[in-house]
Order: C-alpha cells, then sequence, then structure tokens
C-alpha cells in the first residue's frame, strides 16, 4: 500500500467572467507597475553603479569628457544614463527580475490557497 504525499493546490472556484475579467485587468496593471519599479530599480543599482565605477576611473584624456560642466551636473547625467538604460529593451534585466517576482508571487498565493484549503477542511 503507498500513500501520496504530494500537495496538490486546491481547485479554485468557479468564477464569473466579470470576475476573471476584472482579475485580469487588475493582475496586468499590477505588472505594469512592477515593470515600471523594476526598470529603475536596475537602472539605479546595476547601470548607476557601473556609471559611477566608469568615472571614478583614471581614464579621461584631454577629449571625451565635458569638462567643469560635466563635472557639477554629473550626478544628474548618471542618474538620467541609469534610468534611459534601465528601460532598454536590448538587454533586459528588468523582465527577467519582473519574471521571477511574478514566479514568487504566485507560488506564494498558492499557498496561501492550499493553507486556507486545509483550515476549512480541519473545521
Amino acid at each position: 500500500m503507498t500513500i501520496d504525499t504530494t500537495i496538490q493546490p486546491p481547485e479554485p472556484a468557479a468564477k464569473s467572467n466579470a470576475e476573471v475579467s476584472s482579475f485580469d485587468v487588475a493582475r496586468q496593471k499590477a505588472n505594469g507597475t512592477l515593470r515600471k519599479v523594476a526598470d529603475q530599480v536596475v537602472g539605479s543599482v546595476f547601470y548607476g553603479t557601473l556609471l559611477r565605477q566608469l568615472r571614478a576611473s583614471a581614464l579621461q584624456g584631454a577629449y571625451g569628457h565635458g569638462g567643469h560642466g560635466e563635472r557639477v551636473f554629473q550626478a544628474q547625467l548618471d542618474q538620467t544614463l541609469a534610468e534611459q538604460a534601465g528601460q532598454a529593451r536590448t538587454f533586459d534585466l528588468s523582465a527577467a527580475l519582473v519574471r521571477d517576482l511574478v514566479k514568487q508571487q504566485t507560488h506564494m498565493e498558492l499557498a496561501a490557497e492550499h493553507a486556507t484549503h486545509a483550515r476549512s477542511e480541519q473545521a
């Protein structure tokens, strides 16, 4: 005799079309907001750090830099460049971050549903 010890998520309750569509719209809006935040995080953490390291290097010659004006506004320039790089889709770190966060959120929602279902069965 074998006992099945795998945990199956509870069957979701049937939802009306109005509930499903409003849920999908809310999830898409949340994912859009998550994407914007991920773009900002990637821009400031990854690209911002990269720009600071490049600025700290001793590779500045007579050409290729803006002199005193660039030094005065360097932090603002770096912030703008980092934000734009974070929104770029050629090397999309933001998409990977969003994909992992959505996957983690889905696992947490399934675990919460399973816990709720298990508590209701015990009662």
